[in-house]
């Protein structure tokens, strides 16, 4: 994988996000020449500071001519799409910018790489929730209906539609692939409503951790494990070794839990003797309560194993263990973040 990046340039959209944070430390470490095109600075990115060397162009993927121009000027040889409105939740608060940023940028971004000079592939990185969530008791595959029900998943899941549309209706020289991925864990995701950022906060405050879903079953996994899915998938795309369609990067069976043994995980992984308490009757927030979610969410990621060679590395104690590990090396001020980072790549990839 490291002599295929070496100098390869890679077009990032949402690279300052928590996603594309990590990924760009995966990238850099590989020695790819990165290009970022994000609306703002996230978090963790600017928490790297300036060990992120590389250039990012800031605006809003809803801008058509500044992304085409930016993507022409750049010449990337692979393009990974993560720039996106993310949150549940805040799909139900925004459903109009969901729907703008998550299809409409779709639109733009597949527009813009049309006539792309020496691009060899395209990813873009959807969800685990484009699929018609039925609650069965059986990991959803590649072939199974699209639906996401509420504003985030409906339009992840239009954004699904949109790619496989332009890429049959028009000539591009690339190869193009969508990839769906669950609910990823690790350092340094600040992102409000999460399970895990949100254990973190109350944690560190010495506090008791709040959950409103406790038998919602996710398939929880640590953010390295679907990285390493797609960029394994557009070096596959590139070489021409697979076919142009969706991947699946889903943790095994057995690692997809409710989010009560994901909490009682990470109460074991921090001590201090925190504890975790329901608040489903929304009776802490007005929102919860009006938001509904599904139960039942598992991937089938058989296809990503026999096709691509994929397999995750990190089951879901090692996910928590690690994520944990990361906020308290954070807190010991010991290394800069940048530095944990690697630390954990490097760790992964052994």
């Amino acid at each position: 994988m490291k002599n295929f990046y070496n100098n390869k340039k890679i077009f990032i959209t949402g690279n300052t996000g928590f996603k594309g944070t990590w990924l760009s430390h995966i990238l850099m470490l590989y020695g790819a020449q990165l290009c970022g095109y994000s609306d703002k600075k996230g978090t963790l990115f600017e928490m790297c500071g300036a060990d992120i060397q590389y250039e990012t162009i800031y605006g809003d993927i809803r801008n058509y001519e500044l992304l085409n121009q930016s993507i022409n000027r750049f010449k990337p040889d692979i393009v990974i799409h993560m720039a996106a409105q993310p949150l549940v939740i805040e799909g139900y608060n925004k459903p109009r910018e969901t729907y703008e940023v998550n299809v409409m940028g779709t639109v733009n971004l597949m527009t813009s790489i049309q006539r792309s000079v020496n691009l060899g592939s395209v990813v873009n990185v959807t969800t685990d929730k484009v699929y018609k969530n039925l609650d069965k008791d059986r990991p959803y595959s590649e072939e199974d209906q699209l639906g996401g029900a509420d504003p985030y998943s409906c339009s992840k899941t239009c954004s699904e539609l949109v790619t496989e549309s332009l890429r049959k209706s028009f000539k591009y020289d690339c190869n193009i692939a969508t990839a769906r991925a669950g609910n990823v864990i690790a350092g340094g995701d600040f992102a409000k409503n999460r399970i895990i950022p949100d254990c973190i906060n109350a944690a560190e405050a010495g506090e008791k951790i709040f959950i409103r879903n406790p038998k919602s079953i996710r398939p929880w996994q640590h953010v390295l494990d679907p990285l390493n899915g797609y960029i394994t998938l557009a070096k596959a795309l590139y070489e021409n070794k697979t076919t142009e369609s969706a991947f699946n990067f889903g943790p095994e069976l057995e690692d997809c839990i409710s989010v009560a043994q994901l909490a009682d995980l990470f109460c074991t992984a921090w001590g201090h003797s925190i504890k975790w308490e329901h608040i489903g009757d929304g009776s802490d927030t007005k929102s919860f309560a009006t938001f509904a979610e599904s139960k039942m969410l598992t991937l089938d990621s058989t296809k990503s194993k026999k096709v691509l060679n994929w397999n995750h590395k990190w089951n879901v104690w090692q996910a928590v263990e690690k994520t944990v590990e990361w906020h308290q090396d954070y807190n010991s001020k010991k290394s800069s973040t940048h530095d944990i980072c690697i630390k954990q790549i490097i760790q992964y990839n052994q």
